[in-house]
């Protein structure tokens, strides 16, 4: 699966939520909320909400053609990167919570695959130009994690315990905090713009094991933060992935997240 466009995207997306909801695949999670990303910068490129509209959508597709290449090599049985083999790994298992499954997956997609993108998009000193546009786009990604708590609190509000128990920590579990996350991606690109194809190879690698770490925490969280995720998988109803799936594409998530960009003044104008 190659994606051209951001129309291509968001067909593409599609496809891997529709055969996650057959296969009753956990894979789907993120899709679903990735998809409703893609509509907001789809949104922004349209209607010139960036300073580099062009520029922004040859980003956004390479973004994109990188998660696309991991899923068609986990379905195809060949190697991912470590990052994102991580999350499809975790994605076999019951015993994480949907938001781990959502966070483990974004764990590879912004922490590794966000950076690459840049540079490759825009190397050398092209990329400096592209910095504006790049916190604009990371601020609809800030906004989807406080849409996903929100709306998963309102689905299970179960999550309520986890949330008081961890006296709000939840909101950066293991160090996924949005701010880091985005400031690394950054200078993730900053470093690889600089480097040859082969200097660029070699440091990914590098990064991709320190990616895979944070994830294997974030799905396997160590003592003491293992205890409320264990009591809440007890306590949580356990809904079917087809269900989970459905309830993860409701117009509550899309809503929500043009109401989170829309409370955010650094958002300026950008909206599903």
């Amino acid at each position: 699966m190659l994606a051209h466009s951001v129309e291509e995207v968001l067909a593409g997306l599609d496809e891997i939520i529709a055969s996650a909801h057959a296969r009753h695949s956990r894979i789907g999670y993120f899709a679903c909320l990735y998809r409703q990303v893609t509509l907001a910068v789809q949104h922004g490129v349209e209607h010139h909400e960036f300073e580099d509209p062009e520029r922004m959508h040859a980003l956004d597709v390479a973004f994109a053609n990188r998660y696309f290449d991991a899923i068609d090599r986990h379905l195809r049985g060949e190697p991912a990167t470590r990052a994102w083999q991580v999350a499809f790994d975790a994605a076999r298992q019951a015993r994480p919570i949907v938001l781990q499954h959502l966070l483990v997956a974004m764990n590879a997609h912004i922490n590794l695959d966000l950076g690459i993108a840049a540079a490759r998009t825009c190397p050398g000193d092209k990329l400096p130009p592209l910095h504006n546009d790049f916190q604009k786009m990371n601020d609809v990604l800030d906004a989807l994690i406080g849409t996903v708590e929100t709306e998963l609190r309102h689905i299970w509000p179960v999550l309520h315990v986890l949330h008081n128990l961890m006296r709000g920590e939840d909101d950066k579990i293991m160090g996924f905090g949005m701010t880091e996350a985005r400031a690394e991606a950054w200078n993730t690109a900053l470093k690889l713009s600089r480097m040859s194809f082969e200097e660029q190879e070699a440091a990914i690698a590098a990064l991709d094991k320190e990616v895979a770490d944070l994830g294997d925490l974030v799905w396997k969280p160590a003592f003491p933060l293992n205890i409320p995720f264990g009591l809440l998988r007890w306590l949580q109803h356990e809904k079917s992935v087809p269900h989970t799936i459905d309830l993860l594409l409701s117009p509550r998530f899309r809503l929500r997240l043009h109401h989170e960009l829309a409370e955010d003044p650094a958002a300026g104008t950008l909206r599903l």
